[in-house]
């Protein structure tokens, strides 16, 4: 999603608009509030700043994307309810499915639609179940293959309705999942673009300590903010807390 396309949206919303002003207007503070991250136990000392929800962003981000366009609907793939978004294209190439990270949510991955929308004829967002608008499973949260199974699904479909492969386009978790698709089913696949794909090995005693770092949101947001930033955003630390919580979550602790 472009700055000048958000914006815009932004102007037609003007209740997210005047939220993000407010930030905006926060951000010297907030950028020295976060640098006083204590050592001991990675407490956060943000006084006076809001505690957002990763819920109230993904309401925004939903909120922009429609506001640009999108379709936006909820069916069945594989069994499981699942939301997803779709931007018609101007081009003639296959049709495009982005795949988003472990954790995430379609607006993770949206800033690839404008590069996308001239080169494709159809350019669709999956939300995995249990993430972003698609509701957690009755059954519980899936394993990777289970999620595998529904890309595979969709990809189905989207390879049906526009008669032709279509090219998988995923991050992280989205891209081992992309790959996945490919291997299983090269029928469906145009191509395959995978962003820093999920799956790097890792100790033993890594892959054991990893999920118990979330079990603290205080301790779990400062050891995301060491684990993904050189330097850490401002605005990270609006969610941090939550953040660190959404971590620890079944679903995301399941692929863990």
């Amino acid at each position: 999603m472009s700055e000048e396309t958000l914006a815009e949206a932004l102007e037609r919303h003007p209740e997210p608009r005047r939220l993000w002003l407010a930030l905006a207007s926060q951000r010297k503070r907030l950028g020295l509030a976060a640098r006083r991250v204590l050592a001991q136990g990675g407490q956060l000392a943000l006084r006076g700043v809001p505690d957002l929800s990763l819920d109230l962003l993904m309401r925004l981000a939903h909120g922009a994307m429609l506001a640009q366009g999108a379709e936006s609907w909820t069916a069945s793939l594989h069994g499981y309810r699942v939301h997803r978004y779709a931007f018609a294209g101007h081009g003639v190439g296959p049709a495009a499915l982005l795949l988003h990270g472990l954790g995430g949510s379609a607006s993770s991955i949206a800033p690839l639609v404008p590069a996308l929308v001239p080169r494709s004829p159809r350019v669709v967002l999956l939300e995995l179940p249990g993430h972003g608008r698609s509701p957690q499973p009755a059954s519980g949260p899936l394993s990777a293959r289970e999620y595998g199974a529904v890309v595979i699904a969709c990809a189905e479909e989207m390879a049906r309705e526009h008669r032709g492969k279509v090219v998988l386009i995923g991050n992280s978790l989205g891209g081992a999942l992309a790959l996945y698709a490919a291997h299983e089913r090269p029928d469906l696949c145009a191509g395959v673009v995978g962003m820093n794909p999920a799956g790097a090995e890792l100790s033993d005693e890594a892959m054991t300590a990893l999920p118990r770092a979330f079990d603290d949101p205080n301790l779990g947001a400062a050891h995301m903010a060491r684990l993904l930033f050189h330097r850490t955003p401002w605005p990270f630390w609006l969610v941090a807390r939550d953040f660190a919580r959404h971590w620890g979550t079944p679903t995301v602790q399941r692929i863990l």
